[in-house]
């Protein structure tokens, strides 16, 4: 908990925070506040000490049981590694609880940093005290008021000061994702939004900035000021990284961005930092006056935290890490599910993993692909989970509310399985006839066949009831007022689904285009990174050309790719019902 209830005032402080911009690409803007000497952390840094040695030594000075290295793999992207043999079960790594950031479902911050500033008190009162009723019903959620927490302890890397309340922080912010290096919606410019060819995507990731502006206006960036950045952007921007003009985010933006893609659950009532398993989902009864926005956060469940160090494991399909809170709720901890040898990768999975189980038989049904990257700002190089495409939002039944639309053209899944199967056969014959697949590659072609299965279970799943069978005794398939009923709704279906094509091949105005030679080469990327899978080695020009093209445009583009292979597969589903 806050050790002392209100430090002496700054209110420079509060006007520096109203007027923080930070610079995209790793570089904040610098505010001067009386009092503050350059923190241990930000000397250590201006000293030539590498990312790893600098990880090494916050875990060492802070007590932290350790058996990993944070490392970059040759495609830049940075992990953790085992640095000796860690058998099963074993621990990886051990942080205390002290140095989590943690929020419950009410907004009440719990940590032990050192008080807050008199700003901050001024600006939202005792953030140890849950957020009022009516001021969760305007959208003051834990994560804003973790962000708020966040942006409290991590001076050191937005001010290059420290405020004092968090030795710990102080150091490990600086190891946390600079503006550029942040992918999601509501950090990213509209300009590469487009590039998704998804209108809900960018008109969620509005709704969020103007939430946090109706919250905390002093924080955020205005509208005046956002739109001046938008355009700024837009006329500048071609792709690639060399060239990309900066995008100004707010001290807040980033806080809310680095929490909501770090966030997870350590227990019912405690979650953390790392990027874990999803995030609590939100009735309409928790915020009846808030827009369906996809970073909703439960009011009537638990808390949220930021766990340093395990934030750091990247997601694998087969992961063989996973982190647990102790009994006594004293630390947390990152252990081992199998042997990993010395060098070998920590991994977790960001979503629901069931052991020694294939996914296409076990995962119940996960993000949709515009939760995954509005939460994650990224999607998975394969199906890995049932990823759907929120067919249920698009049936517009004579003006019905559209989740009662849905489940009135609910299909059996007794009348969908065998299309579904029918859909895989032909693929498997085309796949061999057409040679997309190596002959001799028994394993290339199941790759090619367990994504489509994967793909078709995220349909499935949309069309049915929850992936069900439907209850009773099974209706005849071949009955023709059952195939005519059927055709009805799949049609109903199959119209979702192509107006969700339509807007995946609308054209961009060519004042607006990317750079040619920047999209191919995101596509290039995309594709390789889906053949290869996302452990595989690449070849010296795909590392050049990742170092080349902006990583919010290949996010972008990745996310385009995989809707539409989503789209194609529901299209094939749908007409194989209705024929």
């Amino acid at each position: 908990m806050f050790a002392c209830a209100r430090p002496r005032r700054r209110f420079w402080w509060y006007v520096g925070i109203a007027c923080l911009l930070v610079r995209r690409g790793g570089g904040f803007a610098a505010v001067q506040r009386r009092g503050s000497r350059p923190s241990s952390a930000r000397r250590a840094a201006n000293v030539a000490i590498t990312e790893e040695d600098f990880f090494l030594s916050i875990l060492e000075q802070h007590r932290i049981a350790h058996s990993v290295v944070l490392k970059r793999d040759a495609k830049g992207r940075r992990g953790l590694y085992a640095s000796e043999l860690v058998t099963e079960g074993q621990s990886l790594a051990k942080v205390q609880l002290s140095h989590v950031l943690a929020a419950d479902a009410s907004g009440a911050v719990r940590s032990s940093v050192a008080g807050q500033t008199d700003a901050m008190w001024g600006l939202a009162g005792d953030l140890r005290e849950p957020a009022s009723e009516e001021r969760q019903l305007q959208g003051e959620t834990w994560d804003v008021r973790l962000s708020l927490a966040l942006v409290e302890v991590s001076g050191s890397k937005l001010y290059g000061q420290s405020a004092g309340l968090s030795p710990f922080w102080d150091s490990y912010s600086l190891l946390l994702p600079s503006p550029g290096e942040l992918t999601l919606p509501v950090v990213t410019p509209e300009r590469l939004l487009r590039e998704a060819r998804h209108s809900r995507l960018a008109s969620d990731a509005k709704l969020q900035r103007a939430r946090l502006r109706a919250l905390y206006p002093t924080l955020m960036v205005t509208e005046e000021q956002e739109r001046r950045r938008e355009e700024a952007f837009a006329q500048a921007f071609q792709g690639l990284m060399e060239t990309a003009p900066p995008f100004p985010l707010s001290a807040l933006e980033w806080a809310f961005s680095v929490i909501r893609s770090r966030a997870f659950q350590l227990d019912e009532n405690l979650f953390g930092l790392p990027p874990g398993r999803s995030t609590p989902s939100t009735s309409s009864q928790d915020f009846r006056g808030l827009p369906d926005l996809p970073f909703r956060a439960s009011a009537k469940r638990a808390p949220c935290a930021p766990s340093a160090v395990l934030d750091m494991a990247n997601h694998s399909p087969e992961p063989n890490a996973n982190f647990r809170l102790a009994d006594d709720k004293s630390f947390v901890e990152l252990y081992a599910l199998r042997d990993i040898p010395a060098g070998e990768e920590a991994t977790i999975s960001y979503l629901t993993y069931v052991p020694d189980v294939p996914f296409s038989a076990a995962q119940p049904p996960s993000l949709s692909l515009r939760r995954m990257m509005a939460q994650y700002g990224f999607v998975l190089d394969r199906a890995e989970g049932r990823e759907s495409l929120d067919l249920r939002d698009l049936i517009d039944d004579d003006g019905d509310d559209a989740a009662d639309a849905a489940a009135d053209v609910e299909l059996p899944m007794e009348v969908v399985r065998p299309a579904a199967l029918s859909v895989l056969s032909e693929e498997n014959t085309r796949i061999t006839n057409d040679g997309l697949a190596d002959p001799d590659d028994a394993a290339g072609q199941m790759k090619l066949l367990e994504d489509l299965d994967c793909r078709l279970q995220a349909i499935i799943s949309e069309l049915t009831s929850a992936g069900k069978d439907s209850a009773g005794k099974p209706e005849d398939p071949t009955d023709e007022r059952l195939r005519d009923e059927m055709r009805k709704k799949a049609r109903k279906w199959l119209n979702a689904v192509r107006r969700l094509d339509a807007e995946l091949t609308s054209e961009v105005p060519e004042d607006l285009e990317t750079s040619p030679v920047a999209v191919q080469s995101a596509i290039r990327l995309c594709e390789t990174s889906l053949k290869l899978g996302p452990n595989a080695e690449e070849s010296a020009t795909l590392l050049e050309l990742r170092n080349l093209v902006d990583p919010r445009l290949v996010e972008m583009v990745r996310y385009r790719r995989k809707r539409s292979r989503l789209v194609e597969t529901a299209k094939q589903l749908l007409e194989k019902l209705i024929d």
